[in-house]
C-alpha cells in the first residue's frame, strides 16, 4: 500500500540546522525529505568511512534530531552497527552503550568513540594536528596539503591494512602536491587475529600509547 502523506512545511526546504533543535521542536514541523544536494556528502556519511555502498544515508542526521530533542541520559544502542549512534551521542555528551553480533561493528565503534590522550606527545613537546579523516574516497586534498605545508611531516592511523586504505589515499595526494616525509600505522599487510578488542589493539600497535610511541620515533628521524 502506498504511503499517501505528504505534509506541507512552512519554508519547504529540508533543516540542515540540526544545532537549532531542542526539546521544545516539533518533530511534525521538521522536513526530513533531504536530497543529496542537500547535504555534503562528508555530512550524510560521517562516520561511516562509505562503508554503506549509497550515498544517500542521512543516518546520522536522523539519530542527531532525535538525540538533540528528546536529550536521553544514556542511550543504549542494541545493534550498533558501525558506531554512529554511539559518536553522535558521544558529541553532544550524553552517555551510551552499545553492541552488535558482528565483532568488526564492534571494533569501528570502539575505535570512533574511544578516547586519546595527546598529553603523551605534549609532555615531549611535540605539537600534533588530528585530523579526523571520515572519508576516503573522496579525499580532502586541500586539507591534506594545507597540514603537510604546516607541519612538513604526516603520520596516518587506521584500523585498516595500510595497504589500498587511508596511508595510501594520503600519500597518493602528498606525492603529486606537496611530497613530504609520511608514516603510515595500520596492519601491516597482515591478516588480523581474532580477540579482544583492546588486546587486538596492543598487539598490532593502534592502541593510543603505541601510535604515540610510533609518532615519537618518527618524529625523532625528521
Amino acid at each position: 500500500m502506498p504511503l499517501t502523506y505528504n505534509p506541507t512545511y512552512k519554508n519547504g526546504k529540508p533543516i540542515t540546522d540540526f544545532a537549532s533543535i531542542n526539546r521544545r521542536t516539533s518533530l511534525k514541523s521538521l522536513n526530513l525529505n533531504w536530497r543529496e544536494r542537500d547535504l555534503p556528502e562528508r555530512e550524510r556519511t560521517k562516520h561511516v568511512h562509505r562503508l554503506h555502498p549509497y550515498l544517500g544515508k542521512f543516518i546520522p542526521q536522523l539519530v542527531e534530531i532525535f538525540l538533540r530533542k528528546y536529550r536521553p541520559k544514556v542511550v543504549y544502542d542494541p545493534f550498533c552497527g558501525s558506531g554512529t549512534t554511539l559518536v553522535e551521542a558521544n558529541v553532544l555528551g550524553i552517555e551510551s552503550i552499545g553492541c552488535d553480533i558482528s565483532a568488526f561493528n564492534c571494533l569501528l565503534s570502539k575505535v570512533k568513540t574511544d578516547k586519546y590522550d595527546l598529553d603523551i606527545l605534549e609532555k615531549e613537546n611535540v605539537q600534533v594536528y588530528v585530523v579526523n579523516i571520515h572519508t576516503i574516497k573522496p579525499v580532502d586534498e586541500k586539507l591534506i596539503v594545507d597540514l603537510a605545508k604546516k607541519t612538513n611531516c604526516v603520520i596516518t592511523a587506521e584500523d585498516h591494512n595500510i595497504i589500498g586504505g587511508l596511508g595510501g589515499a594520503v600519500a597518493e595526494v602528498l606525492s603529486e602536491n606537496y611530497p613530504c616525509i609520511m608514516k603510515r600505522i595500520g596492519l601491516q599487510d597482515r591478516y588480523a587475529e581474532s580477540g579482544k578488542p583492546e588486546e587486538l589493539y596492543r598487539k598490532y600497535g593502534l592502541d593510543a600509547e603505541s601510535i604515540a610511541e610510533e609518532v615519537m620515533k618518527f618524529v625523532k628521524k625528521k
